[in-house]
């Protein structure tokens, strides 16, 4: 499978800035400065780079994605970004703009020297880091994250697709077999990790939250105590992608 290096190589061609990407002075760029999930709109399509904690992380394209791994140069000029998508080892010259903005060059066997006249996309962050304080953003930020969550979503329940629909007011509905029944939910944003709270008749189970890409949700297998880990989790995609 090659989809995910073509993809983001045809989408840095799509926008192409020539000379301009290296205005204004860089800022110092460390590792823990990338954790987190990154966005690039081309053509009307979300590509996404989630970075994680060890050297792991997620490449996405609409409902396609598949592993990464990654680590940082520093000691490179400008700094380089590596990263191995199945298999294929990339690099690219890499420069933090602002906190919340990269500009990367096209991802090469082999790193240009500089930016000037290099192809480059620009990545702006989509998810803080999951070990950011989350109560310590502003109401704003945390209602649009909730935000995040509103409409229809399909999840693959041992073969059978359940669609689960949340809407604004904290109510939604679940959906199986044609059959449908109402829920009511809470996003809890001040959390690390995000926890999400959902009823259904009568009982409420508990499970963490992480946006992977703007189409897709990763939930742990909700308990009704407390949410478990991510180490079983379900999968939602927005439905209709």
């Amino acid at each position: 499978m090659q989809w995910v290096l073509k993809s983001i190589r045809t989408a840095i061609c799509a926008a192409v800035v020539w000379g301009l990407a290296a205005t204004g002075p860089a800022l110092a760029i460390e590792t823990g400065d990338l954790l987190g999930t990154w966005e690039a709109q081309i053509d009307g399509d979300a590509i996404a780079l989630e970075f994680r904690d060890g050297g792991i992380g997620v490449a996405s394209e609409a409902v396609e994605s598949a592993e990464i791994q990654w680590a940082l140069d520093t000691t490179a000029d400008p700094p380089q970004l590596r990263m191995t998508f199945e298999g294929n080892a990339v690099v690219s010259l890499i420069r933090l703009d602002t906190p919340d903005q990269i500009t990367i060059t096209m991802p090469d066997p082999v790193a240009p020297a500089g930016f000037d006249n290099a192809e480059v996309m620009t990545l702006r962050r989509a998810i803080a880091p999951d070990h950011a304080d989350a109560s310590d953003r502003p109401a704003q930020d945390q209602a649009d994250t909730a935000a995040r969550l509103l409409g229809m979503w399909d999840v693959d329940m041992e073969g059978e697709t359940v669609m689960v629909e949340f809407r604004e007011g904290g109510t939604g509905q679940v959906t199986e077999d044609g059959d449908s029944a109402p829920i009511s939910w809470a996003l809890d944003t001040t959390t690390d990790p995000l926890r999400l709270s959902v009823t259904l008749d009568g009982n409420t189970s508990f499970a963490q939250v992480r946006f992977d890409a703007p189409d897709k949700i990763t939930l742990s297998v909700p308990f009704d105590a407390a949410p478990g880990s991510f180490d079983e989790v379900l999968v939602l995609r927005r439905a209709g992608n």
